[in-house]
């Protein structure tokens, strides 16, 4: 995770995500090819999501950067599932370890 923020109310919330919005378009300018970055998130209800955010900047006619899209998707099922099938191949391997 590259980073974690609260989300309480819209008061707090805005803010937060402005100033990760400018850290991203900071990496965005200093590495081009950084691809998405991974954030958790604390939703106002409490549960951790984890949210993937990247960055593209928008050029004009004259190739000059005109602004940024920024784009995030939560990606908590997948992260929940990757880690479910990291720990069943770890425990398969030490069954495998124990018999051989």
């Amino acid at each position: 995770m590259n980073g974690t923020f609260r989300l309480m109310d819209d008061a707090v919330f805005w803010p937060m995500i402005l100033a990760v919005m400018r850290t991203e378009v900071a990496v965005a300018l200093a590495d081009p090819d950084a691809g998405p970055r991974d954030w958790a998130c604390i939703h106002k209800n409490g549960e951790l999501r984890t949210v993937s955010m990247s960055v593209t900047t928008i050029d004009d006619h004259q190739g000059m950067t005109a602004g940024y899209l920024i784009t995030a998707e939560d990606i908590t099922e997948r992260v929940r599932t990757h880690e479910a099938l990291e720990m069943a191949l770890s425990a398969e391997r030490r069954a495998v370890a124990r018999l051989t």
